[in-house]
């Protein structure tokens, strides 16, 4: 059964040709690699069209702008396949991904197959010792963060499914800049579909997360601003709010008196500490040869993940302060994903 590969991508030349060289070794003569580029300025473009010329399984679109839904619709519309693998620019399959991903496509066993994603693996040397510092910061970003094994779905990376559900869903949703996945995964459960869904645990993705602070930070800023996008209920907004309130609270206590400062300061610190003694221990939990490392490694990852997850702190705090500067602006964002959940197609 033929299936198409679809790629979304801007300015990810870095990395891309070990990305289409893994793909071109797992696709069957028939299949299909399609990326829709929306815009690159570093050679993007010019290289999957070297590719493309090479191989006629790789196809190339350009649509200036595009947000990954509507890169995602781009390459679904022109190609025929009746199964879709989902994977992002940036990111790199295992060698087997794709295999492993539409397998219980395949074998008739699920309609919607959510696979593995693993943070990019940045390595490093501390004190002579080789430690995984993308592990890190993916740990950093969601704790644990293996995908649900219980069958739930969940999109964008390391994700295929039938062409139909893609048909009756309508699409992706292509004004959203992100979210688009959590959109569609959405108004599948809306609508009520008749698929049944699967994890596969050895569909793993590897996923672009660092290498740098800045780069985790600007993640974790993102997720909380985009908190305000897709709470249902006021609730949860405030869950997820209410540790960046109390510490956005606690900064206005020097006002009152500049010896409250040192309050400020203890509970940053405390959040930080906090959240940097869960990630330690996950990460020691995790990595295979930590039972073996001295102290001294073990003292200074400590250190390194705690002013980490200070940093990640300070990201929810103005994470919050934007949410709540641009209410009007996610008000009107609900207001169109509304629309696009309640829209029905003939498909």
């Amino acid at each position: 059964m033929k299936t198409a590969v679809v790629i979304p991508l801007k300015n990810e030349k870095e990395g891309l040709a070990l990305l289409v060289k893994r793909l071109l070794e797992q696709v069957a003569p028939e299949d299909e690699i399609i990326f829709v580029d929306a815009g690159s300025t570093d050679g993007t473009q010019e290289l999957i069209k070297e590719y493309a010329s090479r191989h006629k399984n790789i196809k190339l679109f350009i649509s200036e702008g595009a947000y990954p839904g509507k890169g995602r619709n781009i390459a679904i519309q022109h190609t025929n396949a009746q199964l879709i693998a989902q994977i992002d620019g940036g990111s790199l399959p295992e060698k087997d991904w794709l295999t492993e991903i539409c397998a219980p496509l395949k074998n008739g066993s699920a309609d919607y197959v959510t696979g593995e994603i693993r943070p990019m693996p940045v390595p490093a040397t501390v004190l002579g010792t080789e430690i995984d510092k993308g592990m890190i910061f993916g740990l950093s970003l969601f704790g644990l963060y293996r995908r649900n094994k219980t069958g739930q779905m969940a999109g964008g990376n390391s994700a295929a499914y039938r062409r139909w559900i893609w048909e009756k869903v309508g699409g992706h949703a292509e004004w959203c800049r992100r979210g688009t996945d959590v959109l569609f995964i959405q108004k599948i459960e809306r609508l009520q579909l008749p698929l049944r869904t699967t994890y596969a645990s050895d569909a793993i993705v590897y996923w672009q997360v660092g290498p740098t602070w800045r780069d985790v930070f600007m993640r974790k800023l993102r997720f909380q601003t985009s908190s305000f996008m897709f709470f249902r209920r006021f609730p949860e907004l405030a869950r997820v709010s209410l540790v960046p309130a109390t510490l956005i609270l606690s900064l206005s206590l020097p006002l009152y008196h500049l010896s409250y400062g040192w309050i400020s300061l203890v509970l940053f610190l405390f959040e930080g500490g906090r959240r940097g003694v869960r990630t330690f221990r996950n990460y020691l939990h995790t990595a295979e040869k930590s039972k073996t490392w001295p102290r001294k490694v073990k003292g200074y990852l400590f250190f390194y993940i705690f002013s980490l997850e200070t940093v990640n702190v300070i990201a929810r705090v103005a994470g919050l302060i934007i949410g709540v500067l641009n209410f009007r602006r996610w008000r009107e964002f609900r207001k169109k994903a509304k629309d696009y959940l309640n829209t029905e197609t003939d498909a």
